[in-house]
C-alpha cells in the first residue's frame, strides 16, 4: 500500500519566482515485482516431510555395511592424499646414461617425474632469475651529502646587497662540489622469495633442458689429466656453452682434473651438487649430471615436497616392489 499510494508535494522558491511541483507513484516494474510477491504468499507452503525428502541423499548417515561398501568402491580424502604422495614418489621414467669421454650409451637411469617434468612456467623462472641476480649484489654503493662533504661552513657572501640567491654555504647541492640529494647508501637488494617457490622454478629449469634435449647424464664427471686441451677435445661442439655439475654437496667433491681443465674455458662451468641453481642452468646452452649428482638432487626434494625419503634410491626401489638393503642383507647372512 505504501508503494501504491500517490505522493504529492511543492517546494517554491523563496521569493516564489519558480514552483516545482511532482507527481510520483509506482512505476511498471514495480507493480510486476509487487504481483509477483502476492502470488509467492499466496502459494502454499511446503510440508516438512517434503523438505526433508529432498535433503535425505545430503543428511543420512550410512550403516556400518554401507560405509564399507562405499570405502571399497571409493576411497576416503586421506587414503587418496597418502595416495598421491606415493603416486608421486614411485612415478619414474628411464633416461640414457652416456658416457662423458665418448658421448655413447652405457645404460639407462631412472628419474623422478616429480623433478625431471615439471610444468614449465617461465613466469617462475623469472621471478628466480631476479631474485638471484638481486641478492648476489653487494650493495656498496655510496655518495656523501651535504653534511657528510668536506668544506667550510662560511656563508659565501652577504644575504642582502649582491642580487643572488641567498645561500649559507658552499656545500649545498646546487654548488660544484658539494653533496648530493637523496644520494645511493649501502643496503641489502635481497627480496624475500619462498622456499617452495625456489625449489620449484629448480624442477622447471632442469625439466626445460631436458625437455629441449640440452640435458645428459654421464656415468661419471671426471678426466684423465688436467690438460685443458683434453677437455676441449671430449665436449662436442653442438653442446656449446656447458654447465658440469659433478660430486657431492662440497667443492672439494669434484673432480680435481676437471676443475683445473675447465678453469681456462669462458664458456664451462664446474659446480658440485650444492651450488646447481637456476641462473646458471639457463645462461649455459648444456647441462650436464652425473648419476651421483640426480641421486642428490632427487633426495633434496624429497625432503622438501614428499616427505624424508633416505636414501632416495632405496625409498623408489621399495615402492617399485624391488628387494631393499636390509633384505637383501638378510638373504646374504642366511
Amino acid at each position: 500500500p505504501c508503494m501504491s499510494m500517490f505522493m504529492r508535494g511543492s517546494f517554491s522558491h523563496m521569493r516564489g519566482v519558480a514552483a516545482i511541483s511532482f507527481k510520483s507513484c509506482v512505476s511498471p516494474i514495480d507493480t510486476l515485482s509487487l504481483n509477483r510477491s502476492r502470488a509467492l504468499l499466496q502459494a502454499p507452503v511446503p510440508s516438512t516431510s517434503s523438505l526433508l525428502s529432498t535433503l535425505r541423499p545430503f543428511s543420512t548417515i550410512p550403516s556400518s555395511s554401507s560405509s564399507s561398501s562405499l570405502s571399497s568402491s571409493s576411497p576416503s580424502l586421506s587414503s587418496s592424499l597418502s595416495s598421491s604422495s606415493t603416486s608421486t614418489l614411485s612415478s619414474r621414467f628411464s633416461v640414457p646414461v652416456i658416457d662423458m669421454g665418448t658421448q655413447q650409451q652405457t645404460g639407462t637411469l631412472d628419474v623422478s617425474s616429480y623433478v625431471f617434468q615439471a610444468p614449465i612456467r617461465t613466469d617462475i623462472l623469472h621471478r628466480m632469475v631476479l631474485w638471484q641476480l638481486a641478492k648476489r649484489r653487494q650493495g656498496t654503493h655510496k655518495a656523501k651529502t651535504r653534511s657528510e662533504v668536506s668544506g667550510t661552513t662560511r656563508k659565501p657572501f652577504p644575504q642582502k646587497g649582491t642580487g643572488q640567491a641567498r645561500a649559507g654555504t658552499l656545500r649545498a647541492p646546487q654548488f660544484k662540489g658539494g653533496g648530493a640529494v637523496f644520494p645511493p647508501t649501502p643496503r641489502s637488494h635481497a627480496t624475500d622469495l619462498p622456499k617452495k617457490v625456489r625449489a620449484f622454478a629448480l624442477r622447471v629449469a632442469l625439466s626445460t633442458k631436458l625437455q629441449q634435449g640440452r640435458l645428459h647424464i654421464v656415468e661419471q664427471a671426471a678426466l684423465s689429466d688436467h690438460k685443458t686441451k683434453t677437455l676441449v677435445n671430449t665436449i662436442p661442439k653442438e653442446w656449446g656453452s656447458l654447465l658440469i655439475i659433478g660430486g657431492g654437496d662440497t667443492a672439494n667433491s669434484v673432480d680435481n682434473n676437471l676443475r683445473l681443465a675447465s678453469s681456462n674455458l669462458h664458456t664451462v662451468d664446474v659446480l658440485p651438487s650444492d651450488g646447481i641453481n637456476v641462473y646458471d642452468i639457463l645462461r649455459r646452452d648444456t647441462l650436464v649430471l652425473s648419476k651421483e649428482v640426480v641421486d642428490n638432487l632427487e633426495a633434496r626434494f624429497v625432503r622438501l615436497g614428499l616427505g624424508d625419503v633416505q636414501p632416495v634410491r632405496k625409498a623408489w626401489s621399495g615402492l617399485a616392489g624391488s628387494k631393499t638393503t636390509a633384505e637383501t642383507k638378510e638373504e646374504s647372512t642366511t
